[in-house]
């Protein structure tokens, strides 16, 4: 009997021997890989060789702040650096900033309603996707340098979806290998901000997919290492957008608009691209104005759009300014009697009265500008109240000068999509007051 329990016994024992759990940490207590972050911490250690996670956050008001401190994966490329979310009640107010994540599939992984979250002053390096994020209200990512490798058109150094009042700023996005892959992902969002930010060597940059109400301003766009991709690409009733102040160079395609509309496209460079801005899938009704068009291939084509108004750009030393064709002939090229500066105009057939679009179209710009004076200067923040009533009308003022003392036309921007008709022409200096 006794020989058949001792290897009984022995069983036994192997079986029951406790396996490696992950544990709690955070504070004072230092973390393992796959440790859960359950108060805050100021990292002042590395984790290095994670399986497959760094740490998860999964309670409410946590900060990781790790020091510069790195988060390392083991070299597989799978996990998350730090994976924020996933419970049944919904998570707020997590930070997490100056840490250093690599070799993971995913750097910074933030899902399913989670509130207020900042991700600032990170550096992403060698993961799959930077920064994953899903289903987020209250986002801020800011200051971070990503520089991944995205492994399909799928992947990017940044996606996010279902995401709303997000902030993107000041944050560097550099991929070298130029293949069809996007540094900024953002899809069927809403009310996001992105601006600041520097965008260079990659294929492709900004794709926003059902995303509305959002501003894409001040920010540098530069594929010069590969002369390839898009820059800004809004598709699928991406509408009521704002997209200003924006230096968009040696690219395929600066800015691409595909079945959008209610954009307004204003006061950006676009310079060295094959296409300035193409405007595909029947955009309709957008705003397109005070932009320079610069050495491009060709600036503008409006070949598949309709209903676009353009007016007030600069087009000088492209191969060919514009091109629209004869399926859709109601683009309009001047805004009452303002149209836009066209270096090649003498040699245009319909010089002197009017500059003919190229193309199988019939359009014309019945007001070409026959040269720039210098712009006027920025008008000064309205004056009038910062909150009201709704259905109540209030009074604002503002002005501005011109340095030649030329009258000016005034447009407001209320900062929800809706803009006044262009209002004026004023005197230089004199106040103006508009109800709303």
């Amino acid at each position: 009997m006794k020989k058949i329990i001792l290897p009984i016994l022995l069983f036994l024992t192997i079986i029951i021997l406790p396996s490696v759990l992950a544990a709690d940490c955070g504070g004072a207590v230092q973390c393992a890989c796959g440790d859960k972050l359950t108060s805050s911490q100021d990292m002042w250690y590395d984790l290095q060789g994670c399986p497959n996670l760094g740490l998860k956050i999964k309670d409410n008001n946590i900060m990781l702040n790790c020091n510069g401190h790195v988060i390392e994966g083991d070299g597989f490329g799978g996990g998350s650096g730090v994976f924020v979310g996933m419970t049944a009640v919904q998570k707020s107010n997590i930070q997490v900033k100056n840490c250093k994540i690599k070799d993971f599939f995913i750097g910074i992984d933030v899902l399913y309603t989670v509130d207020r979250v900042n991700l600032e002053n990170n550096t992403l390096i060698n993961n799959s996707i930077g920064i994953n994020v899903d289903d987020i209200n209250f986002l801020n990512v800011s200051n971070n340098f990503i520089m991944t490798s995205p492994l399909s058109v799928d992947d990017a150094m940044i996606l996010c979806h279902s995401c709303t009042n997000a902030a993107f700023f000041s944050n560097t996005f550099n991929y070298g290998n130029g293949l069809d892959v996007w540094q900024m992902k953002l899809m069927t969002s809403n009310n996001l901000t992105i601006f600041d930010n520097n965008f260079s060597n990659g294929g492709n940059a900004t794709s926003l997919f059902e995303v509305t109400n959002s501003t894409i301003r001040n920010n540098n766009f530069d594929n010069s290492s590969f002369n390839e991709g898009y820059l800004i690409y809004l598709h699928r009733n991406s509408d009521s957008n704002s997209i200003y102040d924006n230096t968009l160079t040696n690219s395929k395609v600066g800015f691409f608009l595909d079945n959008s509309k209610f954009n307004n496209i204003y006061n950006n460079n676009f310079l060295g691209n094959n296409f300035g801005i193409y405007l595909d899938g029947y955009s309709t009704k957008n705003r397109i104005s005070e932009n320079l068009f610069e050495n491009n291939n060709l600036g503008i084509d409006l070949s598949d759009s309709q209903n676009n108004l353009v007016w007030l750009n600069k087009f000088i030393g492209n191969v060919q300014s514009a091109v629209e064709d004869n399926m859709h002939r109601t683009n309009y090229w001047n805004f009452s009697n303002i149209g836009n500066y066209w270096d090649d105009f003498e040699s245009n057939p319909g010089f002197p009265n009017y500059y003919e679009i190229p193309g199988t179209g019939t359009e014309k710009d019945y007001s070409p500008v026959w040269n720039f004076s210098s712009a006027p200067n920025s008008p000064g923040q309205p004056i009038g109240p910062t909150n009201g009533i709704n259905l109540e009308t209030y009074n604002f003022t503002t002005n501005t000068t011109d340095p030649e003392g030329d009258n000016i036309y005034y447009q407001w921007d209320w900062g929800n999509g809706n803009y006044s008709g262009w209002e004026g022409p004023f005197n230089s200096g004199a106040n103006i007051n508009y109800d709303y």
